[in-house]
């Protein structure tokens, strides 16, 4: 950073030195705020990558395996697998549905006072 000027100082220069010294001034905080995006920046990046390697999809993770069963074909399937197989009849709904009860009227209780 350049020198700091005092108030007496600066009225003492001339109009282009002060022009001279806000143009220089000026340069040097965009060139800091550029370093400083650039740094966040990198920052963010660097916070994306961890999450995406702690919260991400892992590398062992594979569809298949070779020599593993796959189950979701084999339970997960089973309309496909009955079909393919052989045809089951639908039971007929008086072994699937059963009768219900009737219920039963509550008493009422009267509280005393």
């Amino acid at each position: 950073m350049g020198k700091k000027y005092t108030e007496e100082e600066l009225q003492k220069l001339d109009k282009s030195a002060l022009i001279n010294l806000f143009i220089t001034t000026q340069e040097s905080m965009q060139a800091q705020l550029d370093q400083l995006n650039q740094n966040m920046e990198r920052l963010i990046e660097q916070i994306a990558i961890a999450n995406n390697q702690r919260y991400g999809r892992k590398s062992e993770k594979l569809d298949v395996v070779d020599g593993q069963l796959d189950l979701s074909s084999m339970f997960f399937n089973e309309a496909e697998a009955l079909t393919a197989t052989s045809w089951i009849p639908e039971p007929p709904i008086d072994d699937v549905v059963k009768p219900s009860k009737p219920r039963k009227e509550k008493r009422k209780t009267r509280r005393r006072p």
